[in-house]
C-alpha cells in the first residue's frame, strides 16, 4: 500500500546499469514503457553504463510507481526516488 504522503509528490525514476539484461531488452522497455524515441533510449543506456545510473523519468509518484512495476516485471533494475 502506498503511503498518503507520496500522493502528488514529484519523483524520479532511475535506471541502474544492468549486466544481466541485453541493451536491446532495455531499449525496447524504455520505448514501450516510457515512450522514448529509439535514439533517446540508446543514449540513456549508454549513460547508465558509463555513470552507473540515469534518470529516465520525472513526475507524479503514483504514475512512476506504475512504470517501475512494469520494469520490475521485466527484471530491469530501476529505483523510484520520492
Amino acid at each position: 500500500m502506498i503511503k498518503t504522503k507520496y500522493l502528488n509528490t514529484m519523483s524520479t525514476l532511475i535506471l541502474h546499469d544492468d549486466d544481466t539484461n541485453s541493451s536491446l531488452k532495455i531499449k525496447v522497455a524504455l520505448i514501450s514503457i516510457c515512450e522514448y524515441e529509439p535514439n533517446a533510449a540508446l543514449q540513456c543506456i549508454l549513460i547508465a553504463e558509463g555513470r552507473g545510473k540515469v534518470n529516465i523519468k520525472e513526475g507524479d509518484f503514483i504514475e512512476l510507481f506504475a512504470l517501475q512495476n512494469e520494469f520490475e516485471e521485466l527484471n530491469i533494475n530501476t529505483e523510484l526516488i520520492a
